[in-house]
């Protein structure tokens, strides 16, 4: 069995086509795998694990269709949806991991991460990743309404 890696697939409702692409993959294809990487930004906009609006709730259950079928699921977050969290990796059967993990595949060693984290020269950018992960801030951004978000 292989292990399949994906990113930047940037599914959303405005991105009907990609989505169906990316749900057929998953019947069809992921179900081979021994495991699927998602290496961040699956979403292109993730703002919270109660977003239930579409096409959220037919990914989430796609996801754990795969999962209950034995297919290993793991999760790195990217730039566009580092919010995902505990209930969407419940939910879908995802294991969710750190920012850079590292994995031996066939006796050789590889680096996994999104790759925001590459960006290292450019600073503004670096700077704004780390307020916009930090603790507080994503706690309250979590405390609004899904409209204010």
């Amino acid at each position: 069995m292989e292990h399949l890696f994906i990113s930047d697939l940037h599914l959303s409702p405005q991105r009907p086509g990609t989505v169906s692409l990316f749900l057929r993959f998953l019947r069809e294809r992921a179900v081979q795998g021994a495991s699927l990487y998602i290496l961040g930004d699956l979403f292109d906009a993730w703002i919270g694990d109660d977003d239930s609006r579409p096409p959220i709730p037919e990914i989430v259950a796609s996801l754990r269709q795969l999962a209950d079928r034995g297919t290993q699921l793991f999760f790195i977050s990217g730039n566009r949806d580092f919010l995902v969290g505990e209930a969407f990796a419940k939910a879908s059967g995802c294991r969710l991991l750190p920012d850079t993990q590292v994995l031996t595949l066939a006796g050789s060693r590889a680096l996994l991460m999104h790759g925001d984290l590459l960006c290292s020269d450019d600073r503004d950018y670096q700077e704004w990743r780390k307020r916009l992960r930090n603790p507080v801030f994503i706690s309250d951004f979590l405390s609004k309404s899904i409209e204010q978000r």
